[in-house]
């Protein structure tokens, strides 16, 4: 007995922790490329605390956690302790706990009773015989700078996934949902299953589909977010405001990273969009510093590039299969600049 009620002390203490981290809780409500990066490769290293992660995440999922008065720091987390200790008591010492923890909760119309309810929700569930559903292994999955690769979800879902981009998703998908998390460019073809919706989250936006396929572009460094369908629908949600905008075929959605505004227009040039799973390089009418971004990544070079009377030139080209050396011939000789290649560097002057 004493044993039990040191494992639930533990238990306790470390999903308490969990939810104080500001930055686990910023990674759960709102993943970041960086965030959602280490908290993949944490877990993997503490696969100990994943009973405590999950339990942590699905608590913080189906709760905003928020405050409805104005109480100390101290005081709500000494609220949201006993909270958690409640939960753990709950299946064995139900009597003598709750008169304790009434009457903080009476105080408590600091705490969303939304959170109270997922706790008895995710604690008061029957032990399966040799699994545990809260325990979910994530994996991760990336495409080196100057290579693409082509993965299966578990519901089997095809991503083609562009150079430097990476997806995260869990070894099952076992909830209402199947969440991923995308960081870069990919090409999804999502399997249909509507009882089960598909989501994306991105840096700034989420993508909820039913089965279709499409495009989503989320590079760190790009300053926008294009979604683009192929086939199917697809539901595109600003993070921030909340904003939300239905795209149909040949239909794109663009996100400002600048003021947060969703445009939706219609896709004029569909190997601009989709072209890149097929080995095309295309550029429209794009400034030379974004083509050496998208180079980078396609061939794994890095560029030094002096040439301010072109900065603001436009560029428009298409390349199939082409080598770094050619893309580099054709686009010196239309547009009149040098270009020398040293191993992983491209100067161009």
């Amino acid at each position: 007995m004493a044993y039990c009620i040191d494992q639930m002390h533990k238990a306790q203490t470390e999903i308490f922790e969990l939810l104080k981290n500001e930055a686990f809780v910023q990674w759960v409500q709102a993943p970041t490329e960086e965030s959602a990066h280490y908290w993949v490769k944490w877990i993997a290293n503490h696969p100990e605390r994943r009973k405590d992660v999950e339990a942590a995440r699905r608590l913080i999922q189906s709760s905003r956690l928020s405050r409805q008065v104005d109480i100390s720091d101290e005081a709500y987390g000494r609220i949201l302790e006993n909270i958690v200790s409640y939960s753990l008591h709950r299946k064995t010492n139900s009597v003598g706990f709750v008169a304790r923890i009434w009457r903080p909760l009476a105080m408590a119309a600091t705490i969303s009773l939304v959170l109270l309810a997922s706790l008895y929700a995710l604690w008061d569930q029957p032990e399966l015989s040799g699994t545990d559903s809260s325990v979910v292994t994530w994996i991760e999955k990336e495409a080196p700078v100057g290579g693409r690769i082509t993965t299966k979800l578990p519901d089997g879902t095809t991503v083609v996934l562009n150079a430097g981009s990476r997806i995260s998703f869990p070894q099952q998908f076992i909830e209402n949902t199947r969440n991923v998390i995308l960081t870069g460019e990919a090409f999804f073809k999502v399997q249909r299953d509507e009882e089960h919706p598909f989501i994306i989250r991105t840096s700034g936006v989420d993508v909820r589909v039913l089965g279709t396929s499409f495009n989503v572009r989320s590079f760190p460094e790009d300053p926008n977010i294009n979604v683009a369908v192929m086939e199917g629908k697809v539901a595109v949600s600003s993070q921030e405001t909340h904003e939300r905008v239905v795209l149909v075929e040949d239909e794109m959605a663009t996100y400002s990273g600048a003021d947060g505004k969703l445009i939706k227009e219609s896709i004029s040039d569909q190997l601009s969009v989709f072209g890149w799973k097929e080995g095309n390089l295309v550029f429209k009418d794009d400034e030379l510093q974004k083509i050496a971004k998208s180079l980078t990544r396609w061939y794994g070079v890095e560029f030094e590039i002096d040439l301010p009377d072109h900065q603001s030139k436009l560029i428009t080209a298409t390349f199939r299969n082409a080598s770094l050396r050619e893309v580099m011939e054709s686009l010196s000789h239309t547009y009149h600049f040098n270009y020398q290649i040293n191993g992983k560097t491209v100067t161009i002057n």
